[in-house]
Order: structure tokens, then C-alpha cells, then sequence
């Protein structure tokens, strides 16, 4: 069974729909999956040692996946962190942009990808391509 790491953020109903939409197609091709908003919640106000725990206990999640799978929109700070993170681990990233629409992807987003996916049926498909080990589709649209 091959496992994902969701990186995404989760701070309001919008970004925890994506997440959910997420971890509705990697149920459904049978992935396992660790994601920090249900596996490693760290409240704002916690303190310094589960904030580090929480830390270490993401990097190491990451260490052991085989896949990313990270929601770009809204472009939050930790999602970037764990993507560089996995890019330099050569851990491959389908990112995820639902709102991305016609607009231009990042430069360094679409090359350390594995795939860009602007809905949940492409990320299907691209998750499927992985488990049969088949080369990913790179992004050849515009970018920023």
C-alpha cells in the first residue's frame, strides 16, 4: 500500500474541504495517508515542546511517505516548507490547485512536480499513474 502525505493548510471551512476532497481520492484508490490536521493538530497556543513535536513528528511523516499531495491555494507557509522538504528528500509532489483555473502555476512548484492537478479527477489520475509506476505528467502551462 503506498502512503501520502497531505500538506495543506487547514484554517478555516474552505481549506478543510480540500483536505477532505484529498483524502476522498486517496481512500479511494486504497493509499494510506498521514495528514497534520488529523494526525499532529498543533493549536497556536501550544507550547514550545509539542510545537517541536509536532515538528519533528511532520518531517518524519514526510520521510516515510511515497507520495505528496499539497493544495497550493492560498499559498500557505508550512504547505511550501513541507514541499521543499520533500522535493529535497526526492519524495515526488502531485500538486493540487483548485482555483488555479487559466492563471500561471510557480516556476518552482511546476518543476519539482509530479504532477499539477486543478481538480479532484486529474488528481486521481495522476495518483494512479503512481501506483503503476509510471512517469508523471509535468506541467506545461504558464507560469508566474
Amino acid at each position: 500500500m503506498k502512503t501520502a502525505y497531505i500538506a495543506a493548510p487547514f484554517f478555516n471551512e474552505k481549506q478543510i474541504s480540500r483536505v477532505e476532497m484529498v483524502k476522498d481520492c486517496l481512500i479511494k484508490l486504497s493509499y494510506d495517508f498521514f495528514s497534520p490536521k488529523d494526525h499532529n493538530p498543533v493549536t497556536p497556543s501550544a507550547s514550545y515542546f509539542v510545537q517541536k513535536r509536532g515538528f519533528e513528528e511532520n518531517v518524519k511523516a514526510v520521510n516515510s511517505s511515497d507520495i505528496m499531495v499539497a493544495i497550493t491555494d492560498e499559498k500557505d507557509m508550512g504547505t511550501l516548507f513541507e514541499c521543499g522538504y520533500a522535493f529535497c528528500r526526492k519524495v515526488p509532489i502531485i500538486y493540487v490547485a483548485f482555483s488555479l483555473g487559466e492563471n500561471p502555476f510557480n516556476l518552482m512548484l511546476a518543476h519539482s512536480s509530479y504532477a499539477v492537478c486543478k481538480n479532484s479527477e486529474e488528481l486521481v489520475t495522476a495518483l494512479k499513474r503512481f501506483q503503476e509506476k509510471k512517469e508523471g505528467e509535468k506541467y506545461v502551462g504558464t507560469i508566474e
